[in-house]
């Protein structure tokens, strides 16, 4: 079986070349590129080429107009030329060819179900099973659950179609996900999670070579999307992005007759797009997407009947009803969902954090500011009308709660840095930090199953803020906001490895991941912040009863 080969630069020695035959402990002869660059075509890596991502867009490139009224990739501080929208068309599906990912030519069959050559049917079953458990409702999931089942059940000689067939990078990424969810999956499998993980590249690349279906482009998206999520929920905050490239291939996907295909075309976009804007929260790194990239692609929007609620996406059947949430009946947002909503509220918190690190020390009352602020606090009243704690199904609640949890963390983000020389920016703080705490009341968390792993660096940047000004003997308000918040923390820390699973980073919005070097959990590290905070107050305390009695 022929793998993927990628340096993971460590030195003299890479784990690849140590894990993998002939096991010389030679150094490593694979050339090591820092992250987010590509081989040229004409590079050769032995056998095959690295499948690696696209560079950040740099901070440099962006301006100062962000007083237009506008979504961040439609127009935000530099306006590109990058145009991406999908290609209507009613006929057969075109041929698709992805734009620069590099693969080499490589026997198809050799990478085909590569960590599950030997997997019972009955065995597969089951992990398909705990699989869509966990993704059935995700709101990066956009395949039909039911024909995912089908198709990973379904001898590969016996596919009659495209639709019955499942590409050997997702067929991967199931396989990796469900040995991270059950470690009795991975002490079956034989395989340590560094080596599905690697098998799982080697698949997608594989997947990359021959795109020859819609059907199969939304396949290696998926297993993209789900692999750029497993690298967030186990911490690798360097290799997670999504490239551009990938946000162009499934905006090019032909939108037709077919509703559920179009549905699931138009939600691939936007799982891309709110992705991306994940990781610009957790590390502070402008989003691989150039900032100013229009896309010319419809908001996911809701089940419009019964017969689309039956043939549409898992993602379309729990997402709210409410078409617009200010019951304004502009074109743009007359048929928006909750998942359009995370979009715009993402995309605000990714916006303030390129915002907040390109202008450190603006002037609070500078136009540019106080723009950035209006648009934030009219997209937060328009989020009020939204009941986070509603009658709809937890997946739909959480997603509520993470549009309302994004736009608190913009205003915390914009604000932060002068609430200790503006009582305006430190009470705005305070209303933010009030804000998150009274939807989290709401949101019922006990219910979930899982958790979104982003809610624990938001959270804990809550958390932090009220801390800090604890640490300052500054009034921060009623203690029970701190209280809310660090039990959520602590309800929701077994329900998502990164906030509750030892050995990953403390990330914080706009933060630089360089400086992330202590492995901790979120909420164990803000409980220990809080406990450091407290004793800091009570030695300030005696030591002024001390000197000055």
């Amino acid at each position: 079986m022929l793998e993927l080969q990628r340096c993971d630069g460590e030195r003299p020695i890479c784990r690849r070349c140590r894990l993998q035959p002939p096991r010389s402990h030679t150094p490593c002869k694979y050339s090591h590129l820092p992250h987010g660059v590509l081989f040229s075509r004409e590079e050769e890596l032995g056998a095959d080429r690295v499948l690696l991502r696209q560079p950040y867009s740099d901070y440099a490139s962006l301006s100062s107009n962000i007083g237009k009224p506008y979504f961040l990739l439609e127009e935000s501080f530099q306006v590109s030329n990058t145009v991406i929208g999908p290609e209507y068309s009613e006929g057969p599906t075109n041929t698709l060819t992805p734009g620069s990912i590099e693969v080499a030519s490589r026997d198809m069959n050799a990478t085909r179900y590569a960590s599950a050559d030997s997997t019972p049917s009955l065995i597969w079953a089951t992990r398909v099973d705990v699989f869509l458990n966990r993704f059935a409702q995700h709101q990066f999931f956009f395949l039909d659950p039911a024909e995912l089942k089908k198709a990973v059940l379904s001898p590969v000689p016996a596919a009659l179609s495209h639709r019955d067939v499942l590409s050997s990078g997702l067929s991967n990424t199931v396989f990796l996900w469900t040995s991270s969810i059950s470690q009795n999956f991975i002490a079956d499998s034989g395989y340590s999670h560094e080596d599905l993980l690697s098998q799982t590249l080697s698949a997608i690349a594989g997947d990359a070579m021959s795109i020859d279906s819609r059907h199969r482009a939304l396949q290696i998206m998926q297993a993209e999307v789900l692999l750029s999520l497993y690298y967030m929920e186990t911490g690798r905050f360097l290799e997670g992005p999504l490239p551009l490239e990938f946000l162009r291939l499934s905006s090019s996907l032909p939108v037709g007759a077919d509703n559920t295909r179009s549905a699931q075309s138009i939600n691939a976009v936007w799982s891309i797009v709110i992705l991306n804007n994940y990781w610009v929260a957790v590390s502070g790194v402008p989003s691989s997407v150039p900032s100013g990239t229009t896309i010319n692609t419809a908001w996911p929007a809701v089940v419009s009947s019964a017969h689309d609620a039956n043939h549409s996406s898992s993602m379309l059947n729990f997402l709210s009803q409410d078409h617009c949430v200010d019951g304004s009946t502009n074109d743009d947002d007359s048929d928006t969902s909750t998942l359009a909503l995370l979009a715009d509220a993402s995309s605000l918190l990714a916006r303030t954090i390129v915002f907040t690190a390109l202008y450190q020390g603006i002037d609070p009352h500078s136009v540019e500011f106080w723009a950035l602020d209006h648009r934030l606090e009219s997209f937060r009243e328009r989020l009020l009308l939204q009941v986070v704690g509603g009658a709809g199904s937890a997946p739909t609640v959480q997603l509520h709660l993470i549009s309302h949890i994004f736009v608190y963390a913009a205003i915390l983000q914009l604000h932060s840095a002068h609430s200790a020389a503006s009582l305006v920016s430190h009470a705005k703080c305070l209303s933010a930090t009030n804000g998150a705490a009274t939807c989290l009341t709401d949101a019922r968390l006990g219910d979930w199953e899982h958790a979104d792993p982003i809610l624990g660096p938001l959270l804990s940047a809550f958390a932090e803020f009220l801390i800090a000004q604890l640490s300052l003997s500054i009034q921060v308000g009623p203690p029970v906001v701190l209280g809310t918040i660090l039990s959520a923390l602590n309800t929701l820390a077994p329900r998502s490895a990164l906030i509750g699973t030892p050995h990953f980073l403390v990330v914080r919005p706009g933060l630089d991941p360089y400086s992330l070097d202590r492995p901790e959990k979120c909420y164990v590290a803000t409980q220990h912040r809080y406990a450091v905070a407290q004793m800091s107050m009570k030695f300030g305390v005696y030591a002024q009863h001390y000197i000055d009695p």
